[in-house]
């Protein structure tokens, strides 16, 4: 889970999305896929996510 949330902050704090690819040890089609759907590998879904964070904020 941190490596995807690495993989989000990457970016910003690179500037460019190469390097960004660079920092993280991966290629840029994994960065980019790992940016896509940061969710994916978790036990929750992203819709069971954003449900509770609605849930949450009501």
């Amino acid at each position: 889970m941190l490596r995807r949330l690495e993989y989000l902050v990457a970016p910003a704090r690179e500037k460019h999305f190469a390097r960004a690819a660079e920092s993280c040890h991966v290629s840029q089609p994994s960065l980019s896929a790992g940016i896509r759907n940061p969710w994916r590998g978790c036990s929750r879904t992203s819709a069971s996510i954003v449900h509770s964070a609605r849930a949450s904020t009501m």
